[in-house]
């Protein structure tokens, strides 16, 4: 159970909330977001519930450069749709994961049960992008991302906005190729068409 008073997480910190033993991890889930119903919740594999608090202004400017290029990109080509960080994806070993951006074929969609549509959605995004921001752990980003490709995403960038540096995750590579201040990011596979442009990635409020 979770206590009555709520211990919250500080700005760009993750509060982690393991199941007691014997406890569900369904209703840990359950009961996380309700408590913490302001903030962005995921649940790893371990049923272990992360709460994150609100980004600062830099990381939420800088994702929604991300989100603009990404979604103007989609609609032109009209072949899936942009989800943004509050969403989640129940994936195949039943964690619950949201990524900063996600594109998803209108052909994964179309599995997606009418009943099911204003639910979590229980697919595996084709392409997504995470946004490093100042206090994330870069080993626990990098675990996600090897996570994100084990459930069948087929290319995934994690992007570290303030060392311009990117992580590019590809199905069938063992490694992630690095990217040292790319002027653009290229997609490939599902979404080849997509560049990303860095500028106004990089840039902070000034």
């Amino acid at each position: 159970m979770l206590m009555a008073n709520l211990i919250l997480p500080r700005l760009g910190e993750t509060l982690i909330i393991e199941p007691a033993e014997e406890e569900s991890p369904d209703v840990l889930f359950e009961q996380a977001f309700e408590f913490y119903s302001a903030y962005r919740i995921e649940q790893d594999s371990e049923g272990n519930v992360l709460i994150m608090s609100p980004t600062g202004g830099k990381s939420s400017l800088r994702n929604n450069a991300i989100l603009f290029q990404i979604t103007e990109w989609a609609t032109r080509e009209g072949r899936g749709q942009v989800f943004e960080s509050n969403i989640l994806f129940v994936l195949p070993d039943g964690s619950k994961r949201g990524p900063d951006a996600a594109w998803v074929s209108k052909e994964t969609l179309g599995r997606v049960p009418p009943e099911q549509e204003d639910d979590f959605l229980p697919v595996v995004p084709e392409f997504i992008i995470e946004l490093r921001s100042k206090s994330d752990r870069l080993a626990r980003l990098q675990s996600k991302m090897r996570e994100w490709i084990r459930h069948g995403v087929q290319l995934a960038w994690l992007i570290d906005a303030d060392q311009q540096q990117v992580w590019i995750y590809r199905q069938g590579s063992p490694e992630p190729e690095i990217l040292n201040a790319p002027v653009v990011i290229k997609g490939e596979g599902p979404v080849s068409s997509f560049r990303l442009e860095t500028k106004t990635v990089w840039q902070g409020l000034r």
